[in-house]
């Protein structure tokens, strides 16, 4: 659907199509509210807030502007992977590298042969979770991450793994010098 949304917009549709395709999902169910924002470059081309935070009408309405979302796991796919790409791309990253190259503190058993691939490809042989909200702090909890030991050979098998999203965000921090939330 937002492909088609976008595709619509870029193709000068009006922006009424949105509203039927984004109503629609909030009558059947689907969601209580949302906010599209479609842009192009630095061009914020249509934006709008549909609908409540949660299902009862009784609850906040979506504002374009002051709504926070909590988008969890998306964060994986639209700033830790794509931050992690351009380092890629500007030749500051490569794929094939131990990430013990760009964190060296992730030096503990098994870990020498995990390579930037397996954590964007979550075959690194890495737990699928830790215990962090029981690390006292952010620093706590990183180490707990940098220091544990694979469960399996890396690129054997997938598991998905938030060990590896938090590597890579370290990745991206280490090569460029900025977090991904400045």
């Amino acid at each position: 659907m937002v492909v088609a949304l976008v595709l619509a917009l870029v193709q000068g549709v009006a922006p009424s199509v949105f509203d039927s395709a984004v109503l629609g999902g909030i009558q059947q169910g689907v969601y209580p509210g949302a906010v599209l924002v479609v842009g192009r470059r630095d061009t914020i081309l249509f934006a709008k807030g549909y609908g409540h935070l949660m299902w009862s009408p009784a609850s906040p309405a979506v504002s374009v502007d002051s709504t926070i979302w909590d988008v969890a796991s998306l964060t994986k796919v639209v700033a830790t992977t794509p931050a992690l790409m351009l380092l890629v791309e500007q030749g500051k990253v490569v794929l094939d590298t131990p990430v013990v190259r760009y964190l060296p503190d992730f030096n503990g058993p098994g870990t020498s042969g995990i390579t930037v691939r397996h954590l964007l490809t979550h075959t690194s042989g890495l737990r699928a979770t830790l215990p962090l909200r029981e690390a006292p702090d952010s620093a706590a909890a990183l180490r707990m991450v940098l220091t544990t030991v694979p469960i399996s050979q890396p690129g054997t098998r997938m598991v998905y793994s938030d060990l590896n999203a938090i590597l890579l965000g370290e990745i991206v921090r280490h090569v460029s010098g900025q977090t991904l939330d400045a």
